[in-house]
């Protein structure tokens, strides 16, 4: 029991640390996914040199992915396939993704 002014759980963020983890992925980085329909969808507008991404993001109950690119190469690691919807500001492509790793050229 936590006595007042105690935290009742050390280093505890709550729910407070949910919205900006949110805008990040989905508003900076640009990632949402629609599970039931099995897609993921990267929407590539942050305009940065160097490579950026997202390791080990939640793929409904069982899955992950972890995908970073830079402005020549997307790499993808997932242990459950899904179907990529990647958007940049030269291409749109949708591609299945295999369980394992996955390289897509972006040039």
């Amino acid at each position: 029991t936590a006595a007042p002014g105690d935290p009742a759980v050390k280093d505890a963020v709550g729910m407070a640390g949910l919205s900006p983890i949110a805008i990040l992925l989905e508003d900076v980085i640009g990632l949402s996914v629609d599970w039931p329909q099995r897609r993921v969808f990267w929407d590539r507008r942050l305009e940065s040199k160097a490579a950026y991404g997202v390791k080990n993001y939640p793929l409904g109950p069982n899955g992950t992915v972890s995908l970073l690119a830079d402005a020549t190469k997307l790499t993808l690691t997932t242990d459950i396939p899904f179907t990529l919807v990647l958007r940049d500001a030269n291409q749109s492509l949708q591609t299945a993704i295999p369980s394992g790793t996955t390289e897509i050229d972006l040039e």
